[in-house]
C-alpha cells in the first residue's frame, strides 16, 4: 500500500496530459453527478419524494467515486507507460556507451 502512493497520490481530476476522451467521461460523471446530487438535496424534506431523493444522493455519491477513481487508474497508466519508456530508452543509452567504450 505504501509503494502504491510513494511518489504521492494521483490527482482526483483530470491533469493536463490528459485525452479529450477521458476528460469527457469526468466531466459526464461529474455533472449529472452534481444534478442528481442537487435534486435529492433539495427534495429530500418532501415526504412524497424521500425515497428517490434518497436514491438520487447515493447514485451521486457512487458517480463521483467512479469518476475519481477513472481519472486516477488513467493517470496511473500513464505514468507507468512513461516510466517504462524512460527505462526502455535509460537501457538503450547504456547498451550505445558500452559499445561506444569497446571499440
Amino acid at each position: 500500500m505504501f509503494a502504491l502512493l510513494a511518489n504521492g497520490a494521483p490527482s482526483p481530476f483530470p491533469t493536463a496530459d490528459t485525452p479529450a476522451r477521458e476528460l469527457a467521461v469526468w466531466g459526464a460523471c461529474v455533472s449529472v453527478a452534481l444534478l442528481l446530487g442537487g435534486w435529492g438535496v433539495l427534495n429530500r424534506n418532501r415526504p412524497e419524494r424521500d425515497t428517490r431523493a434518497g436514491v438520487a444522493l447515493l447514485v451521486a455519491m457512487i458517480l463521483v467515486a467512479f469518476a475519481v477513481l477513472f481519472a486516477m487508474s488513467r493517470d496511473w497508466d500513464r505514468q507507468r507507460a512513461r516510466n517504462e519508456r524512460e527505462r526502455q530508452e535509460y537501457i538503450q543509452r547504456l547498451e550505445e556507451r558500452e559499445r561506444e567504450s569497446q571499440r
